[in-house]
């Protein structure tokens, strides 16, 4: 049997999906089974490669900072704070009744590389002074107070360069509000993160070792 149906307004494609997927548990009794065609199975086929997809970039992040760092400490910190940014977008797509589709996914794996970049702004310069002789907590203060400008100043321009999408309207606008939504949310909770849990996370790790 196959069955048509649009999309009543306020409603999400997952969220429809869902809705059908909890209605054949409770009610198809049997050897029954569903499938998806059209949008339905491009949104199902798309979400099961986002999971695949974020994992690989994690790991691919990873291994190309330790290339660069000659290590696999250091590249270990900035990494440990990546995935808690995800935490922002993914509760600011819930609270405005947004759905995780191809536009949010984008908008977060560019947030990989946003809280990538901010981890290697304090971790490097860290280094860069216990290899002077400092020791690791000395070494993580002044990397916190040099780097928190540079840090405070590529976010907030970062931001303001996005705000457009939210605000703008027309064709496409679901589209812009859910990247827009995704990268405002994450890049400000990012620089929290990148501010407390890095240095955090260095000084647990580190601990007066030498680089």
């Amino acid at each position: 049997i196959t069955l048509s149906a649009g999309l009543k307004k306020g409603y999400s494609l997952g969220e429809a999906i869902m809705y059908l997927e909890n209605i054949s548990k409770e009610k198809l009794a049997g050897s029954f089974k569903i499938d998806f065609k059209g949008q339905s199975k491009e949104y199902k086929k798309s979400m099961n490669q986002f999971y695949f997809l974020f994992f690989v970039s994690l790991i691919f992040v990873y291994l190309v900072l330790c290339a660069q760092f000659e290590s696999f400490k250091f590249p270990f910190i900035i990494m440990l704070s990546v995935p808690l940014t995800l935490l922002a977008p993914l509760s600011a797509i819930l609270f405005f009744n947004n759905s995780l589709n191809i536009f949010s996914q984008i908008g977060l794996i560019i947030m990989l590389g946003i809280a990538t970049k901010n981890g290697i702004l304090i971790v490097e310069f860290a280094r860069q002074i216990k290899s002077q002789g400092q020791n690791s907590y000395n070494a993580l203060i002044q990397a916190c107070r040099k780097r928190f400008r540079p840090i405070v100043m590529t976010g907030v321009s970062t931001v303001v360069g996005v705000v457009p999408l939210v605000l703008g309207s027309g064709a496409g606008y679901e589209s812009r509000l859910t990247i827009g939504l995704v990268l405002i949310t994450g890049i400000i909770f990012s620089i929290f993160l990148t501010l407390f849990m890095t240095p955090y996370f260095f000084n647990i790790i580190d601990q007066d070792k030498k680089v």
